[in-house]
């Protein structure tokens, strides 16, 4: 339709296509600004449920600095189980979301990051119940990293909520 309008070689019909155009890259840039924000709506909401559903697991861990090793160690292992089994149920949630086509390499990336967090917290988990010191002090310093990872590309992103660096 647009073409035809172009033919006769006015200058008012190529504005009206240069016009057009810009109007339907306003329209696509805007419909990706949507699904955008409608992936960051959904994501926070999930987010927002694992910060609610780790927060007394964290309360309880901090319980655990004040006390002697061998029952705080268990109660650890237990609680950062219980922490990879919740994150594991929101990362699902989170890979279901649809994401825009422009933004679906940054979000892979971020819930790749997040799948590692989820495999630290597990893998500390693991060396503690097996008292293995080494093992235990690398798992939580992959965790340190992979949360400062998640931290800087989540906020730039503008999904904040997920880190789950509490183990």
């Amino acid at each position: 339709m647009f073409a035809l309008s172009g033919c006769g070689g006015s200058n008012t019909s190529s504005k009206t296509n240069s016009t057009t155009a810009s109007q339907g890259a306003t329209e696509t840039g805007t419909a990706e600004a949507a699904q955008k924000a409608r992936f960051v709506t959904a994501a926070e909401r999930i987010c927002a449920k694992l910060s609610t559903e780790e927060k007394p697991l964290k309360a309880r861990q901090e319980v655990l600095k004040s006390q002697e090793a061998g029952p705080a160690e268990t109660t650890f292992v237990s609680l950062a189980q219980q922490v990879v089994t919740i994150s594991r149920k929101a990362l699902a949630s989170l890979e279901k979301l649809p994401r825009p086509p422009k933004q679906a390499a940054a979000i892979a990336t971020l819930m790749s990051i997040y799948s590692d967090q989820i495999t630290d917290v597990n893998d500390l988990a693991t060396a503690v119940a097996n008292r293995e010191s080494t093992s235990g002090e690398g798992a939580d310093s992959a965790l340190k990293r992979a949360v400062t990872a998640s931290e800087g590309l989540a906020r730039t992103y503008g999904v904040t909520g997920c880190t789950t660096g509490g183990a």
